[in-house]
């Protein structure tokens, strides 16, 4: 993910080997990697395409997007169109890999436990399809994910 990020003012490499935990090159300063454990794509049906899914993401949650990424409970969500050029994205059927947007979503959080970020990821879901979209995950952890959008539905 990452490509909705603003870049932070440079910093000296002693500044930013202490944030970061490593050393960076002067002059650099990135965020802190998130793992890719932490990390879920989520294709969605509902919305035309992601200027639609960002209106429906903000009339469910009440988080206004900058650009392409917001912050929802703790998570920072990007939005996407799904295609490639002269490839028309659909929802009419349930192959979601042709639904017309798609997600990213990680832990606002780097320090975020895995079933904090499973609750979290759950809540927004449920929110999504309570707003008439349709969504499906694709992450390492699809199952806990489910069980949890039952638990809190």
């Amino acid at each position: 993910m990452g490509r909705g990020w603003v870049s932070r003012p440079a910093v000296s490499s002693e500044e930013a080997s202490e944030e970061a935990g490593a050393a960076l090159p002067a002059g650099t300063r990135s965020r802190p990697p998130m793992s890719d454990e932490l990390y879920c794509k989520v294709y969605l049906a509902g919305a035309a395409d992601s200027a639609a899914a960002k209106a429906a993401i903000s009339a469910a949650t009440g988080q206004l997007f900058e650009r392409r990424g917001a912050q929802v409970a703790g998570l920072r969500v990007e939005v996407f169109d799904n295609g490639q050029p002269g490839w028309e994205a659909s929802d009419a059927d349930d192959d979601f890999l042709h639904w017309p947007v798609y997600l990213e979503i990680e832990p606002m959080d780097a320090e975020m436990a895995l079933p904090a970020f499973i609750a979290a990821l759950a809540g927004l879901l449920n929110r999504l399809d309570a707003h008439g979209l349709r969504s499906m995950a694709s992450c390492d952890f699809e199952d806990e994910l489910a069980a949890a959008r039952q638990a809190r539905g």
